[in-house]
């Protein structure tokens, strides 16, 4: 798998990253070229063929960046695989359904019924109860905890810590 981004999220993502199997080609962080990251070398570009399938895990924090990332990827490389990171500590409900290219973090549940979107990011110990909807490219940070019926829009950030009651609606 090939992780775009060299800060701060993509730090905290690549134990999970590992954990599931993938092992890491290299970083892609036009700030950090030339470094390392965990032993691992981090590149100015993404270096593929136009037509190779590869994983890439765009490992970016900020909802707006991720999704500009992923239009300019996709309209350049054809055949890109966005998997799923899911760490192994996560309890998910059979009876609910995820996108692609999300990023489940260390100690969360997703309850029944609930719908996540793609290239969103759910942080760690993250609770989202059951009959719930986040859309693409949002992103709950550490310990948010969700009731039922929540409704979360595109590209939403919901902080550190944040409770939200049950049978809310959050806008694009």
């Amino acid at each position: 798998i090939i992780l775009i981004g060299a800060g701060g999220h993509a730090r905290s993502i690549t134990e999970s990253v590992l954990s599931n199997g993938f092992s890491i080609k290299y970083y892609v962080d036009n700030n950090k070229s030339g470094q390392n990251l965990f032993g691992y070398p981090v590149k100015k570009n993404l270096l593929i063929d136009r037509d190779k399938k590869v994983n890439i895990l765009i490992a970016i924090g900020n909802n707006y960046k991720r999704e500009k990332i992923y239009k300019s990827i996709t309209n350049k490389y054809k055949n890109l695989i966005f998997p799923n990171i899911v760490d192994s500590s996560i309890k998910i409900s059979k009876f609910s359904k995820i996108g692609k290219g999300n990023m489940i973090m260390v100690n969360s549940f997703i309850g029944a019924n609930t719908r996540i979107g793609d290239f969103c990011l759910i942080n760690n110990n993250a609770s989202i109860d059951h009959d719930c909807k986040i859309k693409r490219f949002s992103s709950l940070a550490p310990s948010v905890v969700i009731g039922g019926n929540v409704d979360i829009g595109l590209r939403v950030e919901i902080g550190i810590g944040t409770i939200i009651k049950n049978n809310i609606k959050i806008k694009n």
